[in-house]
């Protein structure tokens, strides 16, 4: 069985299997649904999607040298992957997941893997876009 690539909150796994699926943000939020917090439906492209659409491409090595410090390599990483269409298979889940969240406006935020853990904060170094509506909005913000 492949992993799942987008999914809603939220996600009821034991904390260590959501650190290693959600962002933090993402991981706060599916927190705060399963302890009865009112919060905004949510769904979130999980690691797995974005790992699975790097393996397809010829831009994992340049991941793999961006995060070994390689300035060039993430600035070659981060316009091909903004100049890409989503992944078919992602694609189509997003709109699944579009059609159950209604039209919007939606947000769009970004988040990462040990994000706003114990031992580190990201604040402020991720994006988040308001105003996403349809579903080419929502392939050009993510």
């Amino acid at each position: 069985m492949s992993q799942p690539l987008v999914v809603p909150l939220p996600l009821p796994l034991p904390p260590d299997a959501a650190q290693a699926s959600l962002g933090g943000k993402a991981e706060k939020l599916s927190w705060m649904l399963e302890h009865g917090l009112q919060v905004p439906p949510a769904w979130v492209v999980l690691a797995s999607a974005c790992a699975s659409a790097l393996d397809s491409t010829e831009l994992r090595p340049l991941l793999d040298r961006a995060n070994a410090g390689d300035a060039s390599a993430r600035a070659l990483l981060e316009q091909g992957l903004r100049d890409r269409p989503l992944a078919p298979e992602v694609a189509s889940l997003l709109a699944d997941a579009l059609a159950a969240l209604g039209p919007g406006p939606l947000a769009v935020r970004s988040s990462g893997l040990g994000e706003d853990g114990q031992t580190s904060s990201m604040a402020g170094q991720h994006d988040t876009l308001l105003g996403i509506v349809g579903v080419e909005a929502l392939d050009r913000a993510i």
